[in-house]
C-alpha cells in the first residue's frame, strides 16, 4: 500500500506537470536540493512529452538548488532560461516575460515588477497592504505550504488569480480527488502575521466577529513539539491543518518563544475576537 507521502509527493508532481500539458501555462518549474531526484523526475517529465533541462538556480552555490524547467514548446524553454539567468536583461523587462510564460495575471506581474523586496514573505505582506479588508477568498491563500497558486498575487481578493486557481483544481481534482479536498480544506484559514513570519491554522469557525477552533487540544499538540522543522513535516506527512511561513534563519526565533507565547492563547471550542489586539504587531485574515 503506497504511504500517504508518496501520494502527496506523486500527486504534486502530476499537478505541476499537468498545469503545463493541459495549456493553463506554457512554463512550470520545479526546485530540487538533490541532483538525483531532479534526474528521476527529468526522465518522468519527458515520458508526459514535455521538453525539459536541469540547471543550478546559483551556478556558484554547490550545494544549492536545482531547477528543472519544462515545457511543451523548445523554444518557450529555452527562451525561460535565457532570461532566469541572464544577467544583462533588464530586470522588469525580464520579469515580465517570465511571468507571462509562467501564466501569472498581469496586475500580478506588474505588482511584483513595482516591488523591491528580498523574501516572498515580504511580497506577500506588500499584497496584504494592497488588499483592502481583512477577509479573503481561500484560494488565495499563499500562508501555506500547499497553495493553489504559483504566484504571489497583487491582492488577496485578485479576481484574476481566483480565477486561474479554480483552473487548477479542476486539473487536481482530475489527478485526486481527496488529496485536492484536504488541500482545499487547509486553505480555510486563520492567518496570523508578525514582522517575520506568519502561522496558517485551518480547522475554524467565524461568528460574530470571533473565531472558534474546532480542533481538540490545540494547545497541547502545538506546543510539546521541540523540533520546528521535523514538526512541520510531520503536520504535512500526518494531515494535520497547522501551515507555518518562515525561514530557516527564523526557525531560532520560534524556538526561543515569540510564536509559544502568542498561540498558548488559543484553545480548541474557546473564541477569540479576530483583532487579538493583546499582541502588538500581529496582524490577523481570514481565508474562507
Amino acid at each position: 500500500m503506497i504511504s500517504f507521502n508518496r501520494a502527496f509527493e506523486k500527486f504534486y508532481f502530476d499537478f505541476y506537470i499537468s498545469t503545463v500539458k493541459e495549456d493553463p501555462r506554457k512554463l512550470g518549474m520545479l526546485g530540487f536540493f538533490s541532483r538525483a531526484k531532479i534526474e528521476e523526475c527529468q526522465e518522468q517529465t519527458k515520458k508526459q512529452g514535455l521538453v525539459t533541462q536541469i540547471h543550478k538556480a546559483n551556478p556558484s552555490d554547490r550545494t544549492g538548488e536545482w531547477v528543472l524547467y519544462f515545457s511543451k514548446s523548445k523554444k518557450v524553454l529555452e527562451e525561460a532560461i535565457e532570461l532566469s539567468h541572464s544577467r544583462s536583461q533588464n530586470r522588469a523587462q525580464k520579469n515580465r516575460k517570465l511571468g507571462a510564460l509562467y501564466g501569472y495575471p498581469k496586475c500580478c506581474i506588474d505588482f511584483f515588477i513595482n516591488l523591491n523586496e528580498g523574501r516572498e514573505f515580504d511580497y506577500l505582506k506588500k499584497t496584504l497592504d494592497n488588499s483592502s479588508s481583512s477577509k479573503f477568498p481561500f484560494l488565495t491563500n499563499r500562508f501555506t505550504l500547499n497553495p493553489f497558486v504559483f504566484h504571489v498575487p497583487c491582492r488577496f481578493d485578485c479576481k484574476e488569480t481566483i480565477r486561474l486557481a479554480k483552473s487548477y483544481i479542476k486539473i487536481a481534482q482530475e489527478i485526486n480527488l481527496s488529496i485536492t479536498s484536504q488541500i482545499l480544506e487547509n486553505l480555510k484559514a486563520v492567518v496570523l502575521i508578525t514582522d517575520d513570519s506568519a502561522v496558517s491554522i485551518a480547522g475554524f469557525e467565524a461568528k460574530r466577529g470571533k473565531v472558534f477552533f474546532k480542533k481538540k487540544d490545540f494547545k497541547k499538540s502545538l506546543l510539546l513539539e521541540e523540533k520546528i522543522g521535523e514538526y512541520i513535516y510531520k503536520l504535512t506527512s500526518n494531515k494535520k491543518n497547522f501551515d507555518f511561513y518562515f525561514s530557516n534563519r527564523e526557525m531560532s526565533r520560534m524556538k526561543e518563544g515569540k510564536w509559544r507565547k502568542i498561540l498558548a492563547k488559543f484553545k480548541s471550542g474557546k473564541g477569540y475576537r479576530i483583532s487579538l489586539s493583546d499582541y502588538k504587531d500581529l496582524e490577523v485574515i481570514l481565508f474562507v
